[in-house]
This record gives C-alpha cells, structure tokens and sequence, in this order.
C-alpha cells in the first residue's frame, strides 16, 4: 500500500498499540526533491539516525522546517504523522508554501535516555546547516516544530541552542558534531514545556534516578529553563480539552515566555483534545505555517514584535491594534487579568469583580481568568473615544460661553 492510504485502526477512539505497520511505498513528494533516508549521525555503539528532506523547487535556497515527531519519547517514525491526520498532505503543505521540511529519527526511551534525545535532534539541526549548499537550503532560515514528546525535544533543543553561549553538555556532539544549533522559530504543539510540576513523568524517563536527581534532571530539561528575552519567537497551540498533555503546560511556557519578555503566541484550540482531534485540523496546519513564513519573510521578529510579547509597553501594543506596520497576529489570543487590567487603565481587583459579576467575558485556563486579546482592544478603543468625544463637546461648550 501507499503510506498515503495509511489510515488508523479506528477513525474515533484508542486503539491498542501498534506493534507492526504493513509493506507500503513511499513516494516523493509533488514539486518537491525529497533526500530519502539521510544518515545524520552514527557511531557510539547506537543505530544510524536518518532523516529525510523534501525541498520545493525554487530558484533560491528554500528555508526550512524540522518536524520532530512524538509518540511519548518511546515510539514514532520520523516518516508519519498522527494517524488521524493522513500522511504525506501534512509534509507536502510545507512545500507547497515554498518551504523545505525535514523529518528526523530520535533514540527513543529503551535505547537512550531523554539528555540523548535533546543532542539528536541538535544534531540534526546541524546537519541541515553543514549541507545546506548541497540540499538547497537557507542556512540562515531553519526552525522546528514538533508534535507531543516531539514539542517537548524540539523546543529544548531549539532554546537551548539559540543562547549566546549555549552548554555544550545540553547540545552533545552527535553527528557533524558543532556549528550553530540556533533557529528562527519555534511551533510548540500539545507537549512539555515544564517538567517539574510533573513528577510522573520523570518517574517514565528517569526511571533509575533518585528523587533528588529527578528534580535537577527536570529543570535542567525543561523547556522554560532556557526562555530569554531574545529567545525565536514561539507559537504555541494546545487544544482546550486535551486528555493526554496538560493543557497547563502550554499556558506555562507562555506564561514563561511572556515573564522574561520572548515573543510569544498561545492559541487555544477550543473543544480539541490531543494532536487537534475534534478541531479543524488543516486549520491549524495553516495557522503554523502563516507564522514559519512571517518569520522566514522577515528573518527574525522586529524588536516591536518581541516588545509586544509582554504586553507591557502600551504604545507599541496601540500601534499594532490601530493597524501599524505589524500585525494583531504577533499577539498573544489570550491577556492575563493584569495585562488587561493595564491596558484598560484599572486596577485588577476591580477588572476581576467586573469580570466576576458577568460585565466581561473571559476564559478560565487552569484556575485563572484570562480575556480575549480583541474583547480588551475594542474596549479600550470604545474608552478612548467615549474620553474624545467629551472633550470635544467641553471645547464646544466652552466656545459658546465664550470661556
């Protein structure tokens, strides 16, 4: 069979595990040279890890996307997608768009532990920069994105490397073995970002640790360990109703993100449970893709675009909503009752007794009120208008009475 007609055991629902996938073919994609099996690093007494390119034909070097895939760091093949999804129409949008994606193999749990995961995926961030000349690739232009464990491993390996002065015990030296392991972008979907709040699953990947080890080992491996201000920027996206990855999670590495001032987008896929079941899945390819080709249009993020991140400089944020020279999409969906509460001009207390008594809408995440991003604008907009129309009509009436 062709690995397009793979299709999941059942359409809705779990299945049990999969213990074997049937002979299939594996065509090239459309408009596309793809690098079939590419060995990007070997040695160390572990197997040959490969990797596999698909470049659109275009006249100049194409950037490039490295999915990393998931399946709870102890299955997946770098060849598919969720099931449920359908193979191939996920890879073939990147080329369609003018942009080259690679899908690499990783150690997984019973061959290496996670700290092996972390340097494979750094070093397949390697590999496409050292033969970026021969696959047809910007070297300048390479970013991740990455599904459940694959999230967690792509965004760890992605922040970690773009530091300043990145810890070579964190980057290893698989593969080529050095260079710059730095990206443009991060796509963070449904996986995890902070590691120490949970304990269960350090139990699953440092299974021989001590306590004390796990809790170093957590922090040292947890994404939001290695936010900074001048982090790539991050589009974050967890549905809502997720019963596998804490939807917490997303909301901690924006929170994380947001606090250090790293430009920072967290969409809520309202209703959708995990890899977006439930929700419109193309769409949210789409929302993915939209910001990877923003980032690739214009290198990195502006200073504007990572000072707005943390919605805390009002004039910048002003600007963006009155329709400047970026747009509302380099916000997050969601504000914090102290973002909103800033923007409006009140204090927070009386912002949540409003919100609390039904004046305004919000959305609980976790425990926490947060207000639509568009909801605090338009109000803020309707204030400032309400404030220039009184003075106007003051003006007015002071000119009659001749004050």
């Amino acid at each position: 069979m062709d690995i397009r007609d793979l299709r999941p055991p059942v359409e809705d629902g779990p299945w049990p595990p999969l213990t074997q996938l049937p002979p299939m073919t594996f065509e090239p994609l459309a408009r596309a040279t793809s690098w079939q099996q590419l060995i990007y690093a070997q040695g160390g007494g572990f197997r040959p890890l490969l990797m596999d390119v698909h470049v659109p034909a275009t006249p100049r070097p194409a950037p490039v996307v490295l999915w990393v895939h998931g399946g709870g760091w102890g299955e997946g093949d770098r060849r598919l997608v969720p099931l449920q999804w359908g193979q191939q129409e996920f890879f073939q949008q990147f080329v369609d768009a003018g942009i080259a994606v690679a899908t690499c193999d990783y150690r997984l749990i019973a061959e290496a532990p996670v700290e092996a995961m972390v340097q494979d995926i750094v070093a397949a961030i390697r590999y496409l920069r050292r033969y970026a000349g021969e696959l047809a690739l910007d070297a300048d232009r390479v970013a991740v994105w990455g599904d459940s464990a694959g999230s967690h491993l792509s965004s760890l390996a992605a922040l970690a490397g773009s530091a300043p002065d990145p810890d070579p015990a964190i980057l290893g030296s698989q593969g080529v073995g050095e260079g710059r392991a730095d990206v443009t972008g991060i796509v963070w979907c449904y996986g995890a970002s902070d590691l120490t709040v949970l304990p269960e699953l350090c139990e699953f990947l440092w299974a021989t640790a001590t306590p004390e080890e796990r809790t170093t080992l957590a922090e040292r491996y947890s994404p939001v360990t290695y936010l900074r201000a001048d982090s790539p920027p991050l589009l974050i996206m967890h549905g809502d109703q997720d019963t596998m990855a804490p939807f917490d999670q997303a909301v901690r590495l924006h929170e994380a993100a947001v606090a250090v001032g790293a430009p920072s987008r967290l969409l809520v896929v309202p209703g959708a449970e995990h890899a977006f079941l439930g929700a419109d899945i193309r769409a949210q390819w789409q929302t993915g893709l939209d910001f990877l080709a923003g980032l690739f249009a214009g290198g990195r993020a502006p200073a504007a675009a990572r000072a707005c991140s943390s919605l805390v400089k009002q004039n910048v944020l002003l600007t963006l909503a009155r329709g400047g020279s970026l747009t509302i999409e380099t916000m997050p969906d969601l504000l914090t009752t102290t973002q909103a509460a800033k923007l409006l001009g009140e204090s927070r207390p009386t912002l949540i007794k409003r919100i609390e008594s039904g004046e305004l809408p919000s959305t609980m995440v976790g425990s926490h009120h947060r207000l639509r991003t568009n909801d605090v604008l338009a109000l803020r907009r309707m204030r400032l208008e309400q404030r220039r129309a009184a003075a106007l009509e003051l003006l007015d009436l002071e000119d009659k009475l001749g004050l």
